[in-house]
Formats: C-alpha cells, sequence, structure tokens
C-alpha cells in the first residue's frame, strides 16, 4: 500500500492495433483501484532523470525485447540504485544474478514481483546490489569516451581483416 510506482519513458504503442501503452497502464490501475500509487512521468532525460534514478528505491526493466546494450541499466547502477531486470538479449552481460542485480525471465510477472518484494522488503540485499553495481559501472567504464575508443577498435580491427 504504501509503495509508489513510477513509470518514465515516451509513449510507445505496444501493437498497431491498440492504444498507447501509457493508457493500457492508467485502465489497469484504475481497474486495480491503486491509480494513487501509479505515476506517469514520460520522457525524461539529464538531471531530472539522474534525481530519478536516485530517488528510486529500485529500478525495473521488465523488457521482453531483447536489447544488444542496457543503457538505461547502467545509468540505474550509476545512480547506486538496485536493479531488477528481463533475462534477455545483452542484459545478462551487464547484471551479474544476486550479485549487482536481479534478473526474471520475461514476461514472468510472478518472478518479476516476487524480486521487487524481495528487494523493497530486505533493505540489505538492496544494498548490497546497488553497492556491487555502481562498483561495476566505475571498474567498466561506461562512459561515452570510453565506450566510443572500444567501438572504434573493434571497426578498426574489422578493417584489418
Amino acid at each position: 500500500p504504501r509503495t509508489m510506482a513510477l513509470f518514465v519513458g515516451p509513449d510507445y504503442a505496444f501493437s498497431s492495433k491498440s492504444s498507447v501503452f501509457t493508457n493500457f497502464l492508467r485502465r489497469r490501475a484504475r481497474e486495480l483501484n491503486i491509480e494513487k500509487n501509479v505515476s506517469f512521468v514520460g520522457f525524461t532525460q539529464g538531471e531530472a532523470l539522474k534525481m530519478l534514478f536516485c530517488a528510486a528505491d529500485v529500478f525495473v526493466c521488465p523488457t521482453i525485447i531483447e536489447e544488444a546494450f542496457g543503457k538505461v541499466i547502467i545509468e540505474a547502477m550509476a545512480a547506486n540504485t538496485p536493479v531488477i531486470a528481463s533475462n534477455i538479449g545483452g542484459i545478462p552481460e551487464l547484471i551479474k544474478n544476486e550479485e549487482n542485480g536481479l534478473l526474471v525471465p520475461p514476461n514472468n510477472k510472478s518472478a518479476l514481483s516476487d524480486a521487487i518484494i524481495r528487494v523493497l522488503e530486505k533493505k540489505y540485499f538492496g544494498k548490497f546490489l546497488s553497492d556491487n553495481g555502481r562498483d561495476f559501472v566505475r571498474k567498466g567504464d561506461y562512459s561515452w569516451d570510453s565506450v566510443g575508443e572500444r567501438c572504434l577498435k573493434i571497426y578498426e580491427n574489422i578493417l584489418k581483416v
């Protein structure tokens, strides 16, 4: 009852025949009588986004899309926020389950809710994950300059072949 869910990001239609995903979520919140616990922030960037990451008790990325790299996961980890994300695409390369975040199977509502409740109820575990996540980002040097340099080296190696 005291939990607040913030949905951050632009509106995307989840199918060509459906309404915008945010409208779907708003309807579900009304149906479940949890409107007061759900807020839709919309597209956010810069300092405002950083403040949201820092204020969050947990960051959840329940994607069903096989993303190559989860930039938003790195941003949450850098903000020292515990991360829960889908075990799909490149995400498992960033998250070591039970070490610097939690991985859940895509489309598994019960696993996702169990993971969220675990992090919210066991503050020490959330702190363990967030501290390890922040250290992971620091050691990996995920600055744009560093990532750009690594990409450039990959392209140079490809061109040598």
